[in-house]
């Protein structure tokens, strides 16, 4: 297995690992892992948000000022 430098200390570390032996930082594969779930459901809140938005404007009566 090819080994890479841990990004926060900068140590050899084989490929495979999750988390650097060193400081315990998870590797980039990892953390990327680890957040996907979060990022699905923002990513879901969000559009929520931004159509309950669009329908709010569209359903709601518009006041006109003269």
């Amino acid at each position: 297995m090819a080994a890479h430098e841990c990004n926060h200390c900068g140590q050899r570390i084989e490929a495979g690992c999750a988390h650097c032996p060193y400081c315990g930082t998870p590797t980039p594969e990892q953390r990327d892992q680890q957040f996907a779930p979060r990022r699905a459901r923002f990513v879901a809140l969000f559009l929520a948000l931004a159509l309950f938005s669009l329908a709010m404007m569209l359903w709601l009566p518009r006041v006109l000022r003269h």
